[in-house]
């Protein structure tokens, strides 16, 4: 049953939620205005193209928005309740703090099982939609804020033991130049090399047609040239190495949606033909592997930014109340870089990708907990 002390408690915060959100979403709106808006009104962008615009922008900043939000309004909800003397008043009643504070606790799990449903579901899609409207916004106004041409694009296929090289490719029309392919064996010795000045991929066929070049093959046993034939035009099926899969490859992890992570972390479970094991065990994918188990465990750091807000309403004397918030950000700077080391200590080897992207939330969680167990 919900007690009156509940919906008053969750009052405060709700006001203080919105206004916090309100002012973290608009100072990262105001950075990309910064850095696109002048070239919109250089192109003679409507407003309602903006708008658009920065409609598509707000869902995928939420991941970021949203926990920082939260931070500050549970600091801000606490601290007024503290200053008055609410949550006293309620303890002396009997109350326990973890019974005051179960609205707010619930609160958090809420917007944890809400980021998830951004990060899995809503962002792919809008980023999507976002790339497409681009698209669309520099075909009518000329103004395009992505890069349309790839430079030295290079992929090493370990599926089918190929090397590439392209000097540039165009993803979005599966058009690459000066490119070169290496075809090895499977101890990595050259058996043919296709050099061609353009390569152009049909999405229909699965194949790649390269123009203008050459053909070398190589002798498997002495690995001396055999041939050297020159060509018009050569086709060659390849249903696997797509301009797609380029991309995905030459972007950082960083950049990557969740989708597209587990694009990649697919491809490479084929590659290691594990039937038991969903993700790979080479070092190329490791940081995708990492960032991808990051954000799965990330959306639930609302949670984790509850437990750390927590002990700021067991401190009851209004001295200490900077003490307090400064502890409760000290936590979470903590918490940052504890996510940062783990990363770090993941990339060489010393975590598994799983355990580098958990490690931050139960280290945090073991250092909490016994700052403010004794006040529930």
């Amino acid at each position: 049953m919900i007690r009156s002390s509940d919906r008053y408690i969750f009052a405060i915060w709700w006001r203080y939620f919105w206004l916090c959100l309100s002012l973290a979403l608009g100072i990262l709106l105001l950075e990309d205005m910064y850095n696109h808006l002048h070239g919109l009104l250089q192109k003679d962008a409507t407003l309602l193209q903006i708008g658009y615009y920065y409609l598509l922008v707000c869902p995928q900043l939420s991941p970021l928005v949203i926990p920082i939000a939260f931070f500050l309004s549970l600091l801000l909800a606490l601290g007024e309740l503290r200053q008055h003397n609410e949550i006293t008043a309620l303890q002396v009643s009997g109350i326990s703090l973890g019974k005051i504070t179960r609205s707010l606790a619930c609160v958090s799990i809420l917007l944890s099982l809400l980021l998830t449903y951004f990060q899995c579901h809503l962002i792919p899609y809008t980023q999507e939609i976002f790339r497409e409207y681009q698209r669309h916004l520099a075909a009518s106004t000329g103004y395009d804020p992505t890069e349309k041409i790839l430079h030295h694009v290079g992929w090493n296929d370990t599926k089918q033991h190929r090397l590439w090289y392209m000097r540039e490719l165009e993803p979005l029309q599966g058009i690459a130049t000066a490119v070169n392919l290496h075809e090895k064996d499977s101890d990595g010795h050259e058996l043919r090399r296709i050099s061609a000045s353009k390569a152009i991929f049909h999405e229909a066929t699965k194949c790649w047609t390269f123009y203008q070049g050459r053909i070398v093959t190589f002798d498997p046993q002495s690995y001396y040239p055999l041939s050297n034939v020159v060509f018009d035009r050569y086709d060659m099926e390849d249903s696997w190495s797509s301009p797609e899969l380029f991309t995905l490859y030459h972007k950082k992890p960083e950049e990557l949606t969740f989708k597209e992570l587990r694009m990649i972390l697919y491809r490479e479970q084929e590659i290691s033909k594990k039937e038991n094991s969903w993700l790979p065990s080479g070092d190329k994918s490791k940081p995708q592997r990492i960032l991808y188990w990051s954000r799965i465990f990330s959306p639930w750091s609302c949670w984790i930014i509850f437990i750390i807000a927590l002990p700021c309403a067991a401190i009851g004397s209004r001295a200490h109340s900077m003490a307090s918030i400064s502890k409760a950000t000290g936590f979470l700077f903590a918490f940052y870089l504890l996510s940062h080391c783990c990363r770090a200590l993941g990339l060489h080897g010393a975590l598994s990708p799983l355990l580098a992207a958990m490690c931050p939330y139960l280290l945090l969680l073991f250092c909490v907990i016994p700052s403010y167990r004794r006040y529930i």
